[in-house]
């Protein structure tokens, strides 16, 4: 539970102190859809087909919540902040930054199984470090529609 929490208060600081360049309305907006995002997602993966779930089977109750509330939000400000900081810059910049955090959420996953609030149950490592480029991407288009209609685009 001490990566649990460490993560918690380490995130949620550097979420803080980021330097934003992107308004409060769209960091929440996209906190919101982060969210949403990974609750849908875990209702397939971790409830319907069981492959995945957190710290027991079931549902995760408070514990769950606070998983929720307390990482993606704060990781998904830093990444999308980030994330502004090389969206004019080269393909190859963009593609470095998109493998980076990919490492990085990988990573994480492999100490989170280590530590016993992530467990597996015929998922493996492999299959999130794939699925972990679409979910960054769908972020970054997620974040690339709320500002052409910020802006009166048509999507």
């Amino acid at each position: 539970m001490v990566l649990f929490w460490s993560t918690i208060i380490l995130l949620n600081i550097g979420a803080f102190v980021i330097p934003k360049n992107l308004p409060t309305w769209q960091l929440y907006a996209t906190s919101v859809f982060a969210v949403l995002f990974q609750q849908v997602v875990d209702n397939y993966f971790d409830f319907e087909w069981d492959l995945y779930g957190y710290f027991e089977k079931g549902v995760d109750g408070f514990m769950g919540l606070v998983y929720i509330f307390g990482i993606f939000p704060a990781a998904n400000i830093i990444f999308l902040t980030g994330w502004q900081g090389v969206v004019k810059k080269s393909a190859g910049r963009k593609i470095s930054y998109l493998v980076m955090w990919v490492i990085l959420a990988s990573a994480y996953e492999h100490f989170a199984v280590q530590s016993g609030f992530l467990y597996y149950n015929g998922w493996q490592l492999l299959y999130s470090t794939m699925e972990y480029p679409v979910i960054f991407l769908v972020l970054i288009v997620n974040l690339i529609i709320l500002q052409r209609l910020s802006r009166g685009v048509r999507t």
